[in-house]
């Protein structure tokens, strides 16, 4: 039989256990639960889409537009980028804010940068997704939304929103 004893450990240390038995946690879950395949390879990694025969500002419109349909906050948009936003809710704000904060930060956000590269008559868009929440001192802390459902359902609101 093992038995582990700690002596008293300060609040750094508890941080650093804390944030390890969230991640042992998170691997094993995962190890159980296969992802979905990616619905595309792309030619950045990221999901991305060309809007054809369209302006930079019409495709910077759509996704305006395609935002603000799927109820997400347009934080920013200028000339080449549109950055979007939504406040998680539920399991998944839950999971998200025990591995990337404490029970004093924000509520997490998902958010996802559009950023746009006109290519001939095309645009092309290319999506950045990340997770992040605000801990009680003022640092924020992000994670990149990396995985294949992550990424399928990046796509499938570039699709929605007119990309190809």
């Amino acid at each position: 039989m093992v038995v582990l004893r700690f002596k008293s450990i300060g609040k750094d240390a508890m941080s650093t256990v804390k944030l390890l038995a969230g991640l042992v946690c998170a691997i094993i879950l995962s190890g159980c639960a296969s992802e979905p395949p990616r619905v595309k390879e792309t030619l950045s990694g990221k999901p991305e889409g060309v809007f054809r025969n369209t302006s930079v500002e019409d495709a910077r419109y759509a996704i305006i537009n395609q935002c603000a349909s799927k109820g997400l906050s347009v934080e920013e948009s200028t000339g080449n980028q549109v950055i979007c936003s939504k406040e998680m809710a539920g399991s998944q704000a839950v999971a998200t804010q025990a591995v990337l904060g404490n029970s004093y930060s924000t509520t997490p956000q998902v958010k996802a940068r559009f950023v746009f590269a006109k290519k001939g008559a095309d645009t092309r868009v290319i999506c950045y997704g990340w997770y992040e929440t605000v801990m009680a001192l003022g640092q924020v802390r992000t994670m990149e939304a990396s995985s294949n459902t992550d990424f399928n359902g990046l796509m499938s609101f570039l699709s929605n929103a007119g990309a190809e």
